[in-house]
Formats: structure tokens, sequence, C-alpha cells
């Protein structure tokens, strides 16, 4: 067995490590798109060598390429985080699937160099999927949008390698799409094989995050860490450590209703709801750390933010790093992987709530 942070994609994923104390160690491994798996704790000695991984033929197809992370849990608390990567072409016979690329698009153009790769549309955006097929295919991409609005483009027939663009166009619709969450499906051979999430937002006239109008009204809204309720002692960031909590702070031009949603990185969404803001206020809506009780996942995180009942923006923001690490080493011991476990049940994150105010 061979030390390595890269892997390929029909490699099996394994990790070494040595506790400096006898304890129950687990390890989640979370993949560049996102699946968790965590495999079952196992009983470590203090400096006793340990393995745990993932079995690729148990799997039974190519891994997902990309950056992966791997926590390593420690009596139930978080001790490391590791970065590894998977990346090259399958060493052995392994269908990698029928596409090669797909992802969602803004823009007027026809071709995928004359788009704009996006997960979050305005209300008057054309609503875009550009396809890449790794072998021929018939494909078609079906659009479900907030209202029970749908459509759909295909079926194509393309042959391998071929890139197209897919979607539907504002200006035969002929009004604002409706905002709010939306997916699309990509079907091969009238199979779906991937389904992609996005966001439609404010209209393209309103900049997203300088106070795009709603009605009279407008609001400016950023991400803070910090375990304060007043938004001045809060600190702005788009960054965060798995022990931080989590804010969005909304300051209002006007009058305005205002409520927020949390998207973790895996899809799982805490909502929070409406409150009244009077101009020239604050609201602070917040996921409380310590009431969780365990390390935010690490990744990519959205919060949506609410005006009037419309989706207004959304927010990107990191979860990164940990706020205690005892001492952890990795070893290179002979052994074999675990098999693949399912990924565990999703966990809805407990809220605290923080009530707006008049900015000091």
């Amino acid at each position: 067995m061979t030390p390595t942070a890269t892997f390929g994609i029909d490699d099996d994923i394994n990790v070494v490590y040595v506790t400096n104390m006898d304890a129950e160690v687990t390890l989640v491994l979370t993949s560049s798109e996102g699946e968790r798996v965590e495999l079952d704790p196992q009983d470590a000695e203090a400096g006793v060598r340990m393995l745990n991984g993932l079995d690729w033929e148990s799997y039974g197809e190519p891994w997902p390429v990309g950056q992966w992370t791997v926590e390593i849990l420690v009596d139930g608390r978080p001790a490391q985080t590791l970065t590894i990567t998977v990346e090259g072409e399958a060493t052995g016979d392994v269908d990698t699937g029928p596409l090669s690329d797909v992802y969602t698009a803004a823009g007027d153009g026809v071709k995928p160099e004359e788009l704009t790769a996006t997960d979050v549309f305005t209300t008057d955006d054309d609503l875009n999927i550009v396809v890449t097929v790794s072998r021929a295919a018939e494909v078609t991409a079906v659009f479900t949008l907030p209202g029970d609005l749908s459509g759909e483009d295909g079926p194509v027939s393309l042959a391998a390698g071929e890139s197209r663009v897919f979607g539907l166009d504002w200006e035969s619709y002929g009004e604002p799409w409706p905002a709010g969450a939306g997916t699309v499906e990509v079907l091969v051979g009238g199979e779906v094989v991937e389904t992609l999430t996005f966001t439609i937002g404010a209209p393209g006239g309103g900049a997203p995050g300088g106070g795009a109008p709603v009605g009279e009204s407008a609001v400016s809204v950023y991400t803070a860490a910090g375990d304060e309720v007043e938004s001045d002692l809060l600190t702005a960031t788009t960054v965060f450590a798995s022990d931080d909590d989590l804010n969005v702070v909304i300051t209002a031009a006007g009058a305005v209703q205002v409520s927020a949603v949390f998207v973790t990185p895996t899809g799982e969404r805490v909502d929070f709801d409406p409150e009244d803001v009077a101009a020239g206020h604050w609201q602070v809506y917040g996921l409380d750390w310590e009431s969780f009780g365990q390390a935010w996942p690490a990744g990519k995180w959205l919060v949506e933010v609410y005006v009037n009942g419309a989706l207004y923006e959304t927010l990107a923001f990191r979860v990164e790093g940990l706020g205690w690490e005892p001492a952890l080493s990795r070893l290179p011991p002979p052994g074999a992987p675990a098999a693949l476990t399912p990924a565990p049940a999703p966990r809805t994150a407990r809220t605290a709530w923080r009530r707006g105010g008049t900015p000091g």
C-alpha cells in the first residue's frame, strides 16, 4: 500500500491512522459531488495503526472526479480533515457513464462558449444546461421551475464527445420566470442520468447585494460570523470555521417582511419564519453551532433571502477548518479496506433565533 493523496477513479480509497489514546474513530468521506459516506466506527487502541476506507469493487462504478474530503471523528468529535483528489482515467474496463460533463449556464447564446456557467439565474435570464456526452446518445433536458412550471428541450441525438446547449428561452415565455428553486433532469435514452438544481432570483435590472428594488423597498444582505445578537458585533465573512455560528444580516431601507433559508452542502434546507423589519432596522438569522452539537458539514453552503415572500438574493459561503484537533498521525500499514457503507440519514440543524433591532 502506497501513501498518496491522489487516487484513480477505480482505486480503493484507504485511510491509515494512529491515535495517541484509546478511542472510537469514525471516517466520513465527502465526494466532489457532495455525497457523504460514513464508515462504521472502529475501536482504536493508542499507538496501533488502523485502516478503514472505501472499496471500489463494492461501489460498482467510477468514483466522481475532483476534490474529496475525509473527516476523522474521534469519540464523535472532529479531529482532523484530509483532502484527497480523484483524477485520471479508469485503469480497468469501466463504464464511466453517458455524460462526460454537464452544468447549468446563463446567456442568450446557442454555443457553450457563449454562455456563463452559473446555478443562480435572474427572472429574465434564459435557462440553459450544457451537456457533453461520452458516447453517442439521445438526450433530453426537462426543467421544473417554481409554481409547478415545467418545460423540456429534446430529444436530440448527439455523437460521442459532442456538446450541446439545452434550454428554455425567456423571450418565448413572455414574462419573468417565477423566483425560487428549480431542477433540470438530463435524460439519456429516456432514462434520468443526472439532476442539477438552480435558483431563480431578482430581476436583471437589480444588482444582488446592492439593494435591488422590491416594491418601494430595498435591503442589503451579507453573511457574518459571531456569537452575538447585534449585527454590528458580528464579523462579515464568506468563510466560516466548522464551529462558528452561521449568520446572515439583512438591513432594510424601507419597511419589508424578510425570511431566510440555509442550504447545507448536501442540500438539506433549514427555514426561518418571516419577520417584519422597519425602515433602517436589521434582522439577523443564524444557525447556532452549540445547539447543533457537532461540526458543520464542510463545503459550499447557500443562504436564500426572501423579501415580501419572493426570493431576493442567494448568497454562497464556505465552511472549512476545525475548532478542535487532538493529536493524530497517519502511517501506511497493510490491510484490507472496508466495504462501502450507506450514507447517513440527513440531520436537521436546530436553530437559535436572532432578533432584529436598530443598528448602533
